[in-house]
């Protein structure tokens, strides 16, 4: 694996993680997927219909698709944490194995 497909993997992990960071915990209704969720929930509460939505049934749509994007975004977003720790450990231990301790359990 040359540096230039590292390099490229570090950036593609970068503006993944940034980007799902954006989406879960943007105060931008328009960008944050659980602000979204939020002032739909008070327009529910409120008992009105917010564009785009056109009925009532409309806005719990949007409430529950929301609540849906946000938990997998931050989910999917911990996974790629989780995935590239992991290769970062398998690549050190293969590089220099004197730093793995093997015995029997």
């Amino acid at each position: 694996m040359g540096l230039d497909h590292r390099r490229s993997l570090a950036w593609d992990a970068t503006v993944t993680l940034t980007a799902s960071w954006q989406k879960v915990f943007s105060s931008d209704p328009r960008v944050g997927f659980f602000q979204q969720r939020e002032v739909y929930q008070d327009g529910i509460d409120a008992g009105k219909v917010l564009p785009p939505a056109k009925s009532m049934d409309d806005m719990h749509t949007i409430v529950t698709n929301s609540t849906v994007d946000g938990v997998l975004s931050a989910a999917l977003a911990l996974l790629v944490v989780v995935v590239v720790d992991a290769a970062r450990v398998c690549v050190r231990h293969v590089r220099r194995p004197a730093l793995s301790t093997l015995s029997e359990a």
